[in-house]
């Protein structure tokens, strides 16, 4: 009873459950990855993602990608996972076991498949966010670079409103750079977690509390998720807390 209350009583968590896609908190130890979120968008997985410790106690436990398996999850093409005119905001947190080229999640095959992408490049020391607009990539990298044998939180946006795209890495401010239009390519192409479209740049560590709404968050709602390095709970139905 004492939860519910805090839960009535926290306007931050509970809003944050508006326009909120999906949240997998990938934690099952392996199969299939469950959306906590009421659309059900399950992830399934691919050559056997298993688990690990996560974060934190918020976050106690995440999915274990081993690259040389060929490891990721997915989820068909479907128009909740297309963004085309709204804005988005995607929140997770990355353990990287080495470093190396990877996607922590796409929606990307061949053309005219093209949508969006996250992928770390540690040559170019940076998190790269990028999306197509009528064709045309567009990309924001971020300030700080991702660190190996370490938990760090990921924050990308686009806003179709004010036409730019964000990124920030532990709650650091956000760089920032034009998109190319209020609208993000629609294509057929399956939204993948750990890989491009199954077929390569497989991740190499652990991902946990993927978060994806299709609005642009507050900064206060961005402070609230990253809770100071301990990231947060979800509840079905009730939001974070």
């Amino acid at each position: 009873r004492s939860g519910l209350l805090l839960l009535a009583a926290n306007p931050i968590g509970r809003g944050l459950l508006r326009n909120l896609v999906g949240y997998w908190p990938l934690s099952e130890a392996s199969g299939s990855r469950l959306d906590r979120s009421v659309n059900g968008l399950t992830l399934t997985d691919n050559a056997t993602v298993t688990g690990n410790p996560g974060p934190s106690a918020k976050l106690p436990l995440a999915s274990q990608f081993t690259a040389l398996n060929s490891e990721y999850l997915s989820r068909a093409d479907e128009a909740l996972l297309s963004i085309g005119a709204s804005s988005c905001e995607l929140i997770f947190w990355v353990y990287a076991d080495s470093s190396a080229v990877m996607r922590f999640f796409s929606k990307q095959a061949a053309p005219p498949n093209l949508e969006y992408y996250c992928q770390w490049v540690p040559a170019d020391t940076g998190v790269y966010f990028g999306a197509w607009h009528s064709g045309v990539l567009t990309v924001v990298k971020s300030g700080t670079d991702l660190a190996t044998g370490a938990w760090t939180m990921i924050d990308a946006y686009f806003d179709n409103v004010a036409l730019v795209k964000g990124i920030a890495l532990n709650g650091a401010a956000f760089v920032t750079a034009a998109a190319g239009s209020d609208t993000i390519d629609d294509g057929a192409a399956q939204f993948t977690v750990g890989s491009i479209n199954g077929t390569g740049e497989f991740a190499n560590g652990r991902i946990a509390g993927l978060s994806f709404w299709k609005r642009v968050l507050t900064a206060k709602e961005r402070s609230y998720m990253r809770n100071g390095g301990a990231g947060r709970t979800f509840f079905p139905g009730r939001g974070f807390r």
